[in-house]
């Protein structure tokens, strides 16, 4: 956890988990080391739709079949209530999506040009730099071929200074 540096309630945490077969898995925090004791750290399940509070001391239970998943479990900081209850956004500006099979980024109706397009992997590598990247070009599409199979974070910097962030997951 080290390497995610400061924690704060849109950070996730992407869990793998790799099952020799039908088997059944526990999840428990067994020490904390510099984290607040009022931060509360949920387990969220994508399968299930699961968010699990670790931080009351009890595991997670759950039962996997045989296989590599990716995808599945991820460290979060807020519960689902707090992320749906969180200020509703507005829809017209600052949309940022991806496409898999088409492998390209899109950001639509931002409210200030991008300075500077990064792409990062789980392991905090810039994996891709662009500088100077038009909103009409973020309009129609970028195009990110070179990606291999995983998840990566696309960090926008505006002229405003401001960081967006959109995890995308390349299949």
């Amino acid at each position: 956890m080290q390497a995610y540096g400061e924690i704060t309630d849109e950070k996730v945490v992407p869990l793998n988990l790799k099952s020799s077969g039908d088997n059944t898995f526990e999840i428990i925090i067994s020490e904390k080391e510099n984290i607040k004791e009022s931060q509360r750290i949920y387990l969220h399940d994508n399968l299930t739709g699961e968010y699990f509070n670790l931080t009351k001391g009890d595991a997670y239970q759950f039962g996997s079949e045989a296989g590599v998943f990716k995808n599945r479990l991820e460290i979060v900081f807020q519960s689902e209530q707090q992320m749906l209850s969180a200020e509703e956004a507005d829809g017209t500006k600052n949309r940022t999506y991806y496409q898999n099979p088409a492998k390209t980024f899109y950001a639509k109706n931002m409210d200030s040009a991008v300075t500077r397009l990064a792409v990062v992997d789980m392991r905090g590598r810039e994996v891709l730099d662009l500088s100077g990247v038009s909103n009409a070009q973020l309009e129609t599409g970028i195009r990110l071929n070179s990606l291999a199979t995983g998840t990566y974070v696309v960090c926008l910097r505006t002229e405003s200074n401001a960081v967006l962030t959109k995890k995308i997951v390349v299949n």
